[in-house]
């Protein structure tokens, strides 16, 4: 008795593997599905289960009776499918194994068609895959077929990880050239903004030596208006001087003498008032002509004035008069 419950624990513990494993590829995406009076047998006894549960938390009669009803059903199953549960070679039967070795090859399959991110997450999950196989080595060996869905997984994970690290190179050297990419336009762009820089400052210099050049032209004319309003001045000042001495000289408090350069000589430009001196018996010592008159061309100036006003208002040592006209009186 004490050996076949002994054998019954030996055989017991890698079932508890194997439903462990089982739970923990369930929660990895790798599901399997069981029927046939196993299923029903766990359903009804859970079923059980859940009923007596209820009775313990709202005392319900119905509940106890179902607890009980379903509790003897599941009793009598067990006394059927006992085996099942103690022999070791059931756990590891074909539509286990089968099952979890189509899958693999699934995912083995499957592995050549992702990338990006869900190959990276199916690398992650054969990661974890392996790791629940590693941490327990004794059930894959006592279960040979487990081998064929670890060999899978293992070249599965292999084929993964090249893809990801092939992946991780494409990317990288993609990134590698978008950074190349943007550097060689912040440059041309640095470029482009320092030629901008460079002919700005270039119109400025430019623009600087123009207004440069154009103060030292305006500098410069003002310089030369400047002399010749001064030499202008000058001019004026030794005319109006030398006009003082030959007025001062012949009596003449206006007007200017004729140009004697010329023979006979003539009036100088600005003063085309010609004057003659013959005395009159009215009292005035000359004529005033001027150049409308008809005789103007004959007359050979003894002086001259700039209008037939100042002419006429000459106090100095002579007076003069237009001549008379057929009536005895002054032309206009």
């Amino acid at each position: 008795m004490l050996r076949r419950q002994t054998s019954q624990i030996y055989v017991a513990q890698p079932i508890y593997l194997l439903l462990e494993i089982l739970v923990r590829l369930f929660t990895l995406g790798i599901f399997s599905v069981q029927g046939g009076a196993k299923a029903w047998f766990e359903l009804i006894l859970v079923t059980a289960a859940l009923c007596a549960s209820g009775y313990i938390l709202w005392w319900q009669v119905p509940l106890l009776i179902a607890a009980i009803i379903l509790a003897t059903l599941a009793a009598g199953m067990f006394s059927i499918l006992a085996p099942q549960y103690t022999e070791a070679e059931n756990f590891a039967n074909k539509r286990i194994s089968t099952a979890l070795q189509t899958i693999s090859e699934y995912n083995l399959n499957e592995i050549s068609t992702l990338s990006g991110s869900r190959l990276e997450q199916r690398l992650e999950q054969l990661h974890k895959a392996q790791r629940v196989f590693e941490n327990n080595p004794k059930l894959v060996e006592q279960i040979s077929e487990l081998q064929s869905v670890l060999i899978n997984i293992n070249q599965a994970d292999h084929v993964a990880t090249e893809r990801v690290v092939v992946q991780r190179e494409a990317y990288a050297r993609q990134q590698r050239k978008l950074q190349e990419l943007e550097k060689q336009r912040k440059e041309a762009e640095e470029r482009r903004e320092q030629a901008e820089a460079d002919q700005k400052r270039q119109e400025w210099k430019v623009y600087q030596e123009k207004l440069k050049r154009e103060a030292k032209l305006k500098t410069q004319h003002e310089a030369l208006r400047q002399a010749a309003k001064n030499k202008e001045s000058q001019a004026a000042a030794e005319r109006e001087a030398w006009l003082y001495e030959q007025r001062k000289r012949e009596n003449f408090t206006g007007g200017c003498p004729p140009d004697d350069r010329f023979d006979p000589p003539r009036c100088r430009p600005g003063y085309l008032i010609k004057v003659t001196l013959n005395k009159k018996e009215d009292g005035y010592d000359g004529i005033i002509w001027k150049p409308s008159d008809k005789e103007y061309d004959s007359i050979v100036p003894k002086w001259c004035y700039s209008s037939v006003q100042e002419a006429a208002n000459e106090r100095g040592r002579y007076r003069f008069r237009r001549p008379m006209n057929s009536q005895g009186k002054p032309r206009p």
